[in-house]
C-alpha cells in the first residue's frame, strides 16, 4: 500500500514515518472493520469487498489496498 502523494515530495524520514504511520492506520482501521469480518463469513465476500477496497483507495489516497483471510485467499484485486 503507498500513498500517492509520496511521488511528489523528496523522501525523508519524517515524510517515510508518516507515511508508514498513514498505512498503519488504514490497515488497522480495514483489519478491524466489522463490515469486512461480516462480509468474509459470506459465499461471495469480493462481489462485497471489492467495491469496498475500491472506495477506501479512494478516501485515503492509497495505490491500493488488498483484503485477505489468514489463508491467504485474496478476495480483492
Amino acid at each position: 500500500m503507498r500513498n500517492r502523494h509520496r511521488h511528489d515530495r523528496p523522501q525523508t524520514h519524517d515524510n517515510k514515518e508518516h507515511d508508514e504511520h498513514e498505512h498503519s492506520l488504514v490497515q488497522t482501521s480495514v483489519a478491524a472493520n466489522p463490515f469486512v469480518h461480516s462480509a468474509l463469513a459470506t459465499v461471495n465476500p469480493s462481489s462485497l469487498l471489492e467495491p469496498y477496497a475500491v472506495a477506501m483507495v479512494k478516501d485515503t489516497s492509497t495505490d491500493f489496498i488488498t483484503i485477505m483471510k489468514p489463508d491467504r485467499t485474496r478476495h480483492t484485486a
